[in-house]
């Protein structure tokens, strides 16, 4: 079942080869006692709860490497997961690699990372005092966007550039003011690097980072050589497709596991790699040195590495979750330590299991003591509510898949102290709270009268929600207008009140309302995620009803004024809700981004 390769120096490590299991690892002070067997052990213990097909492990000690491979990398051919072999969509993992491509230009002199990025930039311009320090620690305020990002056959792959300036995402909050992940944002940071040098993206980062890290089977140019040898990414247990993600320079790093130990021995040694120096040590610094932190007293962003202490050690992590397809690269430089798992299959929390699995093995647990700070009855019930990410849409339509997806964080109360995450947080002073296992802090602050949940490390700033943002209040108002409207439809046609103008008037009005959300409600479940891929001409036509209800909409009210006094009493009743409920809807029209085709 299982593939080793121990690149070297394993009688120096103390590692022996695949079937002893009287082995030992040394990291530092720590000793690993049984090493290869307590981690295949961990790995097919936890690839079997979790479902995994196939996992390339790999380990890095100083210049010291050690790789291995368990399950399958294709089911259906029950071909063996090879970590030499075998290449992964890296997805997220590629947003090192920019950063380290943008720190050479830095160290050059081609850029600077506190200068407005405008000054850089032909086709786009973006907020005044936009920097690479902000793309690089997602803190330039882009709002997400995923219509249109991934296409699924290399001929209707668009180059960096057309893609960006027809597809860049506004900037929802001021650069530097809040934490939210931006693919796009790195994407602009590789094409940065595109305009100041004259070169191709794909092109300029194989030259620049690739090769000298002798990163062989890595790629980021999609071709079809990009493909040969790739794992079978699996969702719910059946095959998925290779997506290809159009933010090139944040998504589409393709390549094997040996691979990232290469440029993980260069992090862990200034930027050398044997004779060769990547990028000079105040790169290496700067890239993971805290750049960013909600809070002095929370963990914070480097560029491209997020931070993460787990047992008193410091850790530098990134992930990747795409389409069947997850990793997680960690390093803790204090003890030139690396570790990166790449798995096909299953679910995203593999990785934490392997990776947070291992670092259990080696490091032994600390005792966290907090001191608790009291804090104010009034003050914590203050807190408590809903927190909606800030890595969200506000502009364009895909405003309310943002708001209807899971993900809201609920705070609550847990006697004196707050319940998040389903678990106790405690108060350890200065807004911070801790979980009781010192795992996870986090923090609140009033920023502009809006309470922010901060969130450290990979996490992005939370919002607290108000009750009008709730995407289900939404639906009320919306399903009661559709049968509303049907009622009226049906009652029209069994008298057949349809020959004048106001009745003609009448049945136009409401059949766009009905058209418009029966349409987009069906599109929305037909396509679901799929809409990512392209966006759908039946999207386009259902859109022109919107505008056609607010058109129709005064004339409509001016027969109804006309009449008004004519009525009865319940008559006038109803029609007075019926005027509420088409200016509550005339409301949500806006706020969900509906009239136009703002896509």
């Amino acid at each position: 079942m299982k593939t080793i390769k121990l690149l070297i120096a394993f009688i120096a490590l103390g590692v022996p080869t695949y079937g002893q299991q009287s082995d030992t690892l040394k990291i530092g002070e720590y000793t690993v006692l049984n090493w290869s067997y307590r981690l295949d052990t961990l790995i097919e213990k936890k690839m079997a709860e979790r479902g995994v097909k196939g996992v390339a492990f790999g380990l890095v000690i100083g210049d010291s490497t050690i790789v291995r491979g368990y399950g399958k990398a294709d089911l259906a051919q029950g071909t063996p997961m090879e970590p030499f072999k075998h290449k992964h969509m890296f997805g997220s993992l590629s947003k090192l690699f920019t950063a380290t491509l943008v720190m050479e230009l830095v160290q050059e002199g081609l850029l600077d990372l506190h200068s407005d990025i405008n000054q850089y930039l032909d086709r786009i311009q973006v907020k005044k005092g936009t920097t690479l320090h902000h793309l690089l620690t997602h803190t330039a305020g882009f709002e997400e966007q995923i219509i249109d990002r991934v296409k699924l056959d290399p001929e209707k792959f668009e180059f960096l550039n057309d893609y960006l300036t027809r597809r860049m995402p506004k900037q929802i909050f001021e650069p530097g003011t809040a934490a939210a992940y931006s693919n796009h944002g790195v994407a602009l940071a590789g094409l940065i690097a595109e305009e100041v040098t004259g070169t191709p993206f794909e092109t300029l980062i194989q030259q620049r980072v690739l090769e000298p890290l002798e990163m062989e089977n890595s790629t980021f140019k999609v071709e079809k050589a990009m493909f040969e040898n790739m794992a079978t990414p699996y969702v719910n247990n059946a095959p998925a497709n290779w997506e290809l993600v159009q933010t090139i320079p944040a998504s589409m790093l393709v390549g094997t596991v040996p691979d990232l130990l290469q440029f993980m021995k260069a992090q862990l040694n200034n930027g050398q790699l044997d004779s060769t120096h990547v990028l000079d040590a105040n790169g290496v610094k700067a890239m993971q040195t805290t750049q960013y932190t909600p809070h002095p007293k929370m963990w914070g962003r480097g560029y491209g590495f997020f931070e993460r202490y787990f047992r008193g050690i410091r850790g530098l992590e990134h992930g990747n979750t795409r389409n069947g397809f997850y990793s997680l690269l960690y390093l803790a430089p204090e003890y030139k330590l690396g570790l990166v798992v790449s798995f096909t299959g299953g679910s995203v929390g593999f990785r934490n299991d392997v990776i947070y699995g291992v670092l259990r093995m080696i490091f032994p647990k600390v005792e966290n003591s907090h001191e608790v700070v009291p804090i104010d009855g009034q003050e914590l019930m203050g807190l408590t509510g809903g927190y909606n990410s800030l890595r969200t849409n506000e502009t364009t339509v895909e405003k309310i898949f943002h708001k209807l997806r899971p993900g809201t964080i609920n705070v609550g109360l847990a006697g004196d102290n707050l319940k998040i995450f389903g678990d106790e947080y405690l108060h350890i002073g200065d807004g911070v709270f801790n979980s009781i296992d010192g795992n996870f802090p986090v923090a609140f602050k009033d920023v502009n009268g809006e309470e922010h949940l901060l969130l450290p490390g990979r996490s992005d700033t939370a919002r607290k929600a108000y009750w009008w943002e709730n995407a289900q209040i939404h639906l009320l108002p919306i399903i009661v207008n559709f049968i509303l409207a049907l009622i009226i439809l049906i009652r029209m046609l069994i008298k057949r009140d349809f020959k004048d103008l106001r009745s003609k008037l009448i049945i136009g009005h409401e059949l766009a309302l009905l058209v418009f959300i029966l349409g987009f409600g069906l599109i929305s479940t037909i396509f679901g995620n799929d809409i990512q891929y392209s966006i759908p001409m039946s999207l386009f036509a259902v859109f022109i009803f919107p505008i056609v209800y607010l058109l129709l909409l005064p004339f409509r009210w001016f027969y109804q004024l006309k009449s008004f006094s004519e009525n009865k009493v319940m008559m006038k009743i109803g029609l007075g809700l019926h005027m509420i409920l088409c200016l509550i809807f005339v409301w949500q029209l806006f706020y969900w981004n509906w009239v136009g085709f703002g896509f």
